[in-house]
């Protein structure tokens, strides 16, 4: 029966149901296998600890120029400065006033 869509139930409704089923399914079973090869909790803490303080380091900042610096620019001027935004180098020289404020 999954898959299929039920009473008052589109068929992407349906589809989205079993996706997330899926995935959920695929995320435990995932963690347990993580759980069960690792002897060290400390190990993967400090995997988790980097990987977010990466992002938040480098991609936070990135996105967030990206979603308030970039919006009122000409097209032609997005290439520099979403390298610039993914890279996490400023934009601007230092004491130039942005354009756009979030």
């Amino acid at each position: 029966k999954s898959g299929q869509a039920e009473f008052g139930q589109s068929a992407d409704e349906a589809d989205y149901g079993l996706r997330y089923w899926l995935y959920t399914a695929l995320f435990v079973l995932c963690s347990w296998r993580i759980a069960l090869a690792v002897d060290n909790l400390g190990k993967v803490m400090a995997v988790v600890g980097a990987t977010g303080s990466t992002c938040v380091s480098y991609v936070l900042p990135g996105a967030i120029y990206m979603r308030c610096g970039v919006i009122d620019t000409p097209q032609e001027e997005h290439g520099p400065r979403t390298l610039a935004a993914a890279s996490g180098a400023p934009a601007r020289p230092p004491g130039a006033a942005p354009r756009a404020v979030c």
